[in-house]
C-alpha cells in the first residue's frame, strides 16, 4: 500500500488544539480509511477461484473499481478482512455543491447490496468547501477522464483525493475561518 498525505496549505495558532482536531485529525483519518479501503480494492478476485466456484457465486469475489466520478467512488473488496466482499461508497454530498459539502462513507456486503440494499452513511469530513475531490490515473501517470468508462476502470491504478476545508471555528485573534488542503494517493494493487 502507497500513502501519500501532503498538507498544502494551513495557518492554526500553536496552541488551539480543539481547532486542530477539527480541521485536520478528523479529515486525515477520513483520508487514511479511504486510501486503506481502496488498498482492498478488487480482493479477492476472480482469478483466485476456479470458474465453476465463482460463476456458482459472484458475490463472493470483488471486481474492484465499479465506478468513479469527480465527486464519489464506488468499489469492492475485502475491506475488513472478514472474508465478506463489500461494496464501498465514498461520495461528496450534496454532489455538485453548494458547498460547503460532507464527504461521507457508506458500505454494505455485496451480497446484500446484490439484492437490493442500500449503505447507511455516516459523515467523514464536515466542511468539504470544492467539488471535484477525485482524480485517477492509469498505470503510466496519464490522467483518467471522469467519469472513467466502463473501459478505464480495470485499467487505473491510482485514485487522488483532495479536500479543501474550512474551520467552523472562528479564529479569535483575527476573527476568520482557518483554511486547509489535504490531498491523499492510494495505489489499487489488485
Amino acid at each position: 500500500m502507497e500513502l501519500h498525505l501532503r498538507t498544502l496549505a494551513v495557518s492554526l495558532p500553536k496552541h488551539d488544539s480543539r481547532r486542530l482536531l477539527v480541521i485536520f485529525v478528523l479529515p486525515k483519518n477520513a483520508n487514511d480509511q479511504v486510501v486503506k479501503d481502496l488498498h482492498y480494492t478488487g480482493f479477492p478476485n476472480v482469478r483466485m477461484f476456479d470458474a465453476a466456484t465463482s460463476a456458482a457465486n459472484p458475490n463472493s469475489y470483488a471486481v474492484g473499481l465499479v465506478s468513479v466520478t469527480s465527486n464519489s467512488i464506488q468499489f469492492e473488496g475485502d475491506v475488513d478482512g472478514s472474508g465478506t466482499v463489500s461494496e464501498i461508497f465514498v461520495q461528496l454530498n450534496p454532489p455538485a455543491g453548494p458547498c460547503p459539502c460532507t464527504l461521507r462513507r457508506g458500505s454494505l456486503s455485496k451480497a446484500v447490496y446484490a439484492g437490493g440494499g442500500v449503505p447507511l452513511y455516516f459523515t467523514e469530513v464536515d466542511n468539504v468547501m470544492n467539488t471535484n475531490i477525485f482524480t485517477a490515473y492509469f498505470f503510466d501517470g496519464t490522467s483518467v477522464v471522469l467519469p472513467a468508462s466502463a473501459a478505464d476502470l480495470p485499467n487505473i491504478k491510482t485514485i487522488g483525493l483532495t479536500v479543501n476545508l474550512r474551520s467552523t471555528l472562528l479564529d479569535q485573534t483575527d476573527r476568520s475561518y482557518s483554511n486547509i488542503t489535504m490531498a491523499t494517493e492510494a495505489k489499487i494493487n489488485n
